[in-house]
């Protein structure tokens, strides 16, 4: 399905039950804004962990986790309506870093990991730079 009648979709699913209480339904503009505002703020919470370092704790790269999960949960749900196959790639990318963190021993430092954790972050970062050409929103 082309990119503009998934926003096209969107905003008709989005306008359908709020019709009544506004005059104006939504804009293609207002829908394509939307969802690159919720990428943008995924990016500005994803970089906070490039911090991670050998030193870091697996709580504090949990709680920095716990963070972007906020947003990822809000980008799984308009990718439930768009479908934009960059965006489940994003997904998918994100869940393997956090299946990383999982796999860390709570009560230890990062340590060794912490390579494997930068590199899952890397493939997250490029996979989102694709999901974000992908919805237009460097337009």
């Amino acid at each position: 399905m082309p990119f503009t009648r998934v926003f096209l979709l969107l905003l008709l699913l989005l306008a359908v039950p709020v019709a009544g209480c506004f005059d104006n339904a939504p804009s293609l503009a207002d829908a394509r804004r939307g969802v690159c505002q919720t990428l943008d703020s995924l990016r500005e919470s994803f970089h906070t962990l490039h911090e991670i370092d050998p030193n870091s704790s697996v709580a504090q790269v949990r709680e920095l986790r716990a963070t972007v999960d906020q947003w990822i949960a809000s980008t799984r749900g308009i990718n439930a309506v768009l479908q934009i196959a960059q965006i489940s790639d994003l997904l998918t990318a994100y869940d393997l870093f956090s299946q990383a963190v999982d796999g860390l021993n709570s009560d230890a430092r990062v340590g060794d990991a912490a390579a494997r954790l930068q590199a899952a972050a890397a493939a997250v970062d490029a996979a989102f730079e694709q999901a974000y050409q992908a919805a237009q929103c460097n337009q």
